[in-house]
């Protein structure tokens, strides 16, 4: 379905290659996770002049995973926090939607919630090369 923010390209696709009997099935959902998280990561460009974030919530049926929350952090270089009750993305898109018609000390009372654990970037875990790699295809 091509790609949206930010680069508005419906016709973009992607591929694997270099696959070789070697390649196996964690290999491929390893890949699919890395490449969502280097699209969040050029979102966060495109917002970073207008915002700064430290810190991140998450939401959804991908905030349960402790593996793709790590990764998504170390590939942001931000912190994720997942509340100890997922609320899903509607209540995220609630939050910013109060924000965004004036309503920030309701939205922030409402954000803070019992935290379950918080993702913070881990140095060794570098993906700036291969953020690299994928920005040049």
């Amino acid at each position: 379905s091509g790609e949206r923010t930010p680069h508005m390209n419906p016709d973009l696709r992607g591929s694997w290659t270099g696959l070789s009997l070697a390649t196996n099935q964690a290999d491929i959902v390893r890949s699919v996770l890395e490449g969502v998280a280097f699209s969040m990561a050029d979102a966060l460009d495109v917002i970073s002049p207008l915002t700064t974030l430290s810190t991140c919530l998450t939401a959804g049926g991908g905030a349960k995973s402790d593996m793709w929350l790590q990764m998504t952090s170390d590939v942001l270089g931000i912190g994720l926090e997942r509340l100890s009750q997922n609320q899903g993305a509607a209540y995220g898109a609630a939050l910013l939607a109060m924000q965004g018609i004036g309503v920030t000390d309701s939205a922030i009372k409402l954000a803070q919630r019992d935290t379950e654990k918080i993702f913070t970037p881990i140095k060794d875990n570098d993906y700036k090369e291969a953020l690299k790699n994928y920005r040049s295809n």
